[in-house]
């Protein structure tokens, strides 16, 4: 009985056949627990497919499922509560901003602070970054406030930095409030 031959070497025969070059990547991506593969097959003398490869590879490699955006956004309000209630309302911003990646840290979350994001406009830099307050894991974006009075604007402020980053997640979280359930609000872009 013949061997049934697998879609990766059929690809490869594809390819062969007409004559093209190819290129075959696997790896398991960080966050998922089960063994998952991504394969990606491209001619390399068309630069629109090589381009369509490396656009799934870097999302394959970073993005997270909804159930663990969903975890960390749990372990992150968490965080909020332990900070405001160690440090109380009325400091600077960046105190708290300080005090959540250490709080973070403790709990095993990776995260980093005053991440700059360079802004394009239509494919041309502008010269102009803009900086998040804290990124956790490389994809949910906390911008952090101590204010008396929330603006829509600190709003737009955080849907313009997870459209600018391509990010899914992002929380403005105000410390300057008397309950922490006050002052955290979620925002999508894209999620579901």
């Amino acid at each position: 009985m013949p061997q049934r031959r697998g879609d990766a070497e059929a690809r490869e025969d594809l390819f062969k056949s007409r004559g093209e070059n190819w290129c075959q990547i696997t790896f398991s991506p960080v966050y998922y627990v089960e063994k998952t593969f991504l394969y990606g097959v491209f001619n390399m003398d068309s630069y629109e497919v090589r381009i369509r490869f490396v656009k799934i590879f870097e999302m394959g490699k970073t993005a997270l499922s909804v159930e663990r955006l969903n975890e960390l956004g749990g372990i992150i309000v968490d965080c909020c509560v332990e900070v405001h209630k160690v440090l109380g309302p009325g400091l600077l911003e960046s105190v708290y901003v300080f005090a959540l990646m250490k709080e973070l840290e403790l709990r095993g979350i990776k995260s980093k602070r005053n991440v700059p994001i360079r802004l394009y406009y239509k494919g041309h830099d502008t010269g102009k970054e803009y900086e998040i307050d804290l990124l956790v894991e490389d994809e949910i974006v906390i911008e952090a406030k101590s204010k008396e009075q929330m603006l829509p604007v600190f709003n737009a402020q955080l849907i313009s930095h997870l459209k600018l980053t391509e990010k899914r997640l992002g929380y403005l979280v105000n410390f300057n409030v008397s309950l922490m359930k006050d002052g955290i609000k979620r925002l999508v872009n894209g999620l579901y």
